[in-house]
Protein backbone atom coordinates (compact mmCIF):
# COMPACT_ATOMS: atom_id res chain seq x y z
CA UNK A 1 0.00 0.00 0.00
CA UNK A 2 1.01 3.64 -0.45
CA UNK A 3 2.23 5.71 2.48
CA UNK A 4 -1.27 7.13 2.72
CA UNK A 5 -4.20 4.82 1.99
CA UNK A 6 -7.88 5.81 1.86
CA UNK A 7 -9.75 3.57 4.27
CA UNK A 8 -13.58 3.54 4.26
CA UNK A 9 -15.18 3.57 7.70
CA UNK A 10 -18.84 2.54 8.11
CA UNK A 11 -20.70 4.38 10.84
CA UNK A 12 -24.21 3.58 12.02
CA UNK A 13 -26.77 6.35 12.05
CA UNK A 14 -27.71 7.00 8.39
CA UNK A 15 -31.41 7.48 7.80
CA UNK A 16 -31.52 4.74 5.16
CA UNK A 17 -28.00 3.48 4.74
CA UNK A 18 -24.83 3.42 6.83
CA UNK A 19 -22.70 6.54 6.53
CA UNK A 20 -19.38 5.91 4.79
CA UNK A 21 -16.52 8.20 5.73
CA UNK A 22 -13.12 8.25 4.09
CA UNK A 23 -10.07 8.60 6.32
CA UNK A 24 -6.38 8.52 5.49
CA UNK A 25 -4.23 6.02 7.33
CA UNK A 26 -0.50 6.53 7.62
CA UNK A 27 1.20 3.27 6.65
CA UNK A 28 4.72 4.60 6.92
CA UNK A 29 5.87 3.87 10.52
CA UNK A 30 7.44 7.33 10.73
CA UNK A 31 4.06 8.94 10.13
CA UNK A 32 1.94 6.32 11.86
CA UNK A 33 1.02 6.73 15.53
CA UNK A 34 2.59 4.46 18.09
CA UNK A 35 -0.50 2.31 18.25
CA UNK A 36 -0.52 1.85 14.50
CA UNK A 37 -3.83 3.67 14.18
CA UNK A 38 -4.78 6.85 12.42
CA UNK A 39 -2.42 9.80 12.73
CA UNK A 40 -4.23 13.05 13.41
CA UNK A 41 -1.25 14.97 12.02
CA UNK A 42 -1.39 13.29 8.63
CA UNK A 43 -3.31 15.58 6.32
CA UNK A 44 -5.23 14.47 3.24
CA UNK A 45 -4.14 15.72 -0.18
CA UNK A 46 -5.01 19.31 -1.10
CA UNK A 47 -7.96 19.72 -3.44
CA UNK A 48 -7.69 22.66 -5.87
CA UNK A 49 -11.44 23.36 -5.86
CA UNK A 50 -11.56 23.48 -2.09
CA UNK A 51 -8.52 25.72 -1.94
CA UNK A 52 -10.11 28.10 -4.41
CA UNK A 53 -13.35 28.17 -2.47
CA UNK A 54 -11.49 29.15 0.70
CA UNK A 55 -9.04 31.61 -0.87
CA UNK A 56 -10.23 34.58 1.21
CA UNK A 57 -10.10 32.56 4.43
CA UNK A 58 -6.58 31.37 3.57
CA UNK A 59 -5.50 34.95 2.90
CA UNK A 60 -6.73 36.14 6.28
CA UNK A 61 -5.11 33.14 7.95
CA UNK A 62 -1.83 34.16 6.34
CA UNK A 63 -2.22 37.69 7.67
CA UNK A 64 -3.03 36.40 11.14
CA UNK A 65 0.09 34.24 11.21
CA UNK A 66 2.55 36.96 10.24
CA UNK A 67 5.42 37.13 12.67
CA UNK A 68 5.38 40.95 12.56
CA UNK A 69 1.89 42.16 13.47
CA UNK A 70 0.94 45.52 12.05
CA UNK A 71 1.25 48.59 14.27
CA UNK A 72 -2.22 49.64 15.53
CA UNK A 73 -1.86 53.24 14.29
CA UNK A 74 -1.04 52.00 10.79
CA UNK A 75 -3.81 49.41 10.73
CA UNK A 76 -6.47 51.90 11.82
CA UNK A 77 -5.33 54.45 9.23
CA UNK A 78 -5.20 51.93 6.38
CA UNK A 79 -8.60 50.47 7.21
CA UNK A 80 -10.16 53.93 7.44
CA UNK A 81 -8.74 55.61 4.35
CA UNK A 82 -7.43 53.07 1.81
CA UNK A 83 -9.99 51.65 -0.62
CA UNK A 84 -10.94 48.00 -0.26
CA UNK A 85 -9.21 46.97 -3.51
CA UNK A 86 -5.80 48.05 -2.14
CA UNK A 87 -6.33 47.64 1.60
CA UNK A 88 -5.28 43.99 1.89
CA UNK A 89 -2.00 44.66 0.09
CA UNK A 90 -1.14 47.51 2.45
CA UNK A 91 -2.01 45.40 5.49
CA UNK A 92 0.05 42.50 4.18
CA UNK A 93 3.21 44.37 3.17
CA UNK A 94 3.57 47.06 5.83
CA UNK A 95 4.27 44.67 8.75
CA UNK A 96 6.84 42.72 6.73
CA UNK A 97 10.31 44.34 7.03
CA UNK A 98 11.42 42.74 3.76
CA UNK A 99 8.41 43.98 1.79
CA UNK A 100 7.46 47.20 3.56
CA UNK A 101 9.42 49.31 1.08
CA UNK A 102 7.02 48.13 -1.63
CA UNK A 103 4.50 50.46 0.01
CA UNK A 104 6.70 53.23 1.39
CA UNK A 105 8.57 53.85 -1.87
CA UNK A 106 5.27 54.18 -3.72
CA UNK A 107 4.28 57.10 -1.47
CA UNK A 108 6.49 59.45 -3.52
CA UNK A 109 3.88 59.25 -6.28
CA UNK A 110 0.78 57.71 -4.72
CA UNK A 111 -2.21 56.88 -6.86
CA UNK A 112 -5.08 59.03 -5.64
CA UNK A 113 -7.35 56.09 -6.40
CA UNK A 114 -5.83 54.28 -3.39
CA UNK A 115 -7.53 56.72 -1.03
CA UNK A 116 -11.24 56.81 -0.28
CA UNK A 117 -12.29 60.02 -2.01
CA UNK A 118 -14.98 60.66 0.62
CA UNK A 119 -12.29 61.49 3.17
CA UNK A 120 -9.74 63.38 1.04
CA UNK A 121 -9.60 67.05 2.07
CA UNK A 122 -7.64 69.53 -0.03
CA UNK A 123 -5.31 71.99 1.67
CA UNK A 124 -5.71 75.59 0.44
CA UNK A 125 -2.51 76.88 -1.18
CA UNK A 126 -2.25 79.69 1.35
CA UNK A 127 -2.13 77.09 4.15
CA UNK A 128 0.51 74.86 2.59
CA UNK A 129 3.36 76.01 4.82
CA UNK A 130 4.47 73.40 7.37
CA UNK A 131 3.57 75.51 10.42
CA UNK A 132 0.11 76.30 9.06
CA UNK A 133 -0.53 72.65 8.24
CA UNK A 134 0.39 71.81 11.83
CA UNK A 135 -2.17 74.32 13.14
CA UNK A 136 -4.79 72.99 10.72
CA UNK A 137 -4.22 69.41 11.84
CA UNK A 138 -4.37 70.34 15.52
CA UNK A 139 -7.64 72.18 14.91
CA UNK A 140 -8.99 68.85 13.64
CA UNK A 141 -7.83 66.89 16.68
CA UNK A 142 -4.14 66.08 16.09
CA UNK A 143 -1.85 65.95 19.11
CA UNK A 144 1.78 66.93 19.50
CA UNK A 145 2.96 63.58 18.14
CA UNK A 146 2.01 61.34 15.24
CA UNK A 147 3.04 58.04 13.63
CA UNK A 148 4.95 58.11 10.33
CA UNK A 149 4.77 55.79 7.33
CA UNK A 150 7.48 57.21 5.08
CA UNK A 151 9.83 56.49 2.21
CA UNK A 152 12.49 58.15 4.38
CA UNK A 153 13.88 55.24 6.41
CA UNK A 154 14.97 57.64 9.16
CA UNK A 155 11.35 58.61 9.74
CA UNK A 156 9.47 55.49 8.80
CA UNK A 157 7.77 53.40 11.46
CA UNK A 158 8.34 55.89 14.27
CA UNK A 159 6.34 58.14 16.55
CA UNK A 160 7.53 61.67 15.87
CA UNK A 161 6.85 65.27 16.86
CA UNK A 162 4.20 66.64 14.50
CA UNK A 163 5.75 70.08 13.92
CA UNK A 164 9.23 68.64 13.53
CA UNK A 165 8.32 66.11 10.88
CA UNK A 166 6.11 68.56 8.98
CA UNK A 167 9.02 70.99 8.68
CA UNK A 168 11.15 68.13 7.37
CA UNK A 169 8.80 66.67 4.77
CA UNK A 170 6.55 69.50 3.52
CA UNK A 171 7.87 70.84 0.23
CA UNK A 172 10.69 68.29 0.08
CA UNK A 173 8.79 65.66 -1.89
CA UNK A 174 9.29 62.98 0.75
CA UNK A 175 6.36 60.57 0.41
CA UNK A 176 4.84 60.18 3.86
CA UNK A 177 1.58 59.37 5.61
CA UNK A 178 1.26 60.84 9.09
CA UNK A 179 -1.23 59.01 11.31
CA UNK A 180 -2.41 61.87 13.51
CA UNK A 181 -5.56 60.35 15.03
CA UNK A 182 -5.64 56.65 14.09
CA UNK A 183 -8.62 55.89 11.91
CA UNK A 184 -9.83 59.51 12.07
CA UNK A 185 -7.17 61.92 10.84
CA UNK A 186 -4.04 61.63 8.66
CA UNK A 187 -1.84 63.80 6.48
CA UNK A 188 -0.29 62.78 3.15
CA UNK A 189 2.78 64.44 1.62
CA UNK A 190 4.20 63.41 -1.76
CA UNK A 191 6.09 64.79 -4.72
CA UNK A 192 2.72 65.37 -6.36
CA UNK A 193 1.17 67.41 -3.57
CA UNK A 194 -0.39 67.06 -0.15
CA UNK A 195 -3.79 66.56 1.41
CA UNK A 196 -5.57 65.63 4.62
CA UNK A 197 -7.54 62.44 5.25
CA UNK A 198 -10.35 62.95 7.73
CA UNK A 199 -13.42 61.04 8.87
Amino acid sequence: MNAHTAVPIIVRGGERDPVILVAFKAIDPVLRGQDGGFDSHTLPPAFPDGEKACSSELRWLKLARMSHPIVPQEEATIRAFIVRARRDRFLELLPNPKKRSGITKSLAHPNLGWFDSRFVKAIPPEQSHASLIGKLLRSKGAGEKCWAISEDVKLDGREVELDSILSEIVGNGMGTILCCVPGKLAFVESEDGRFILQK
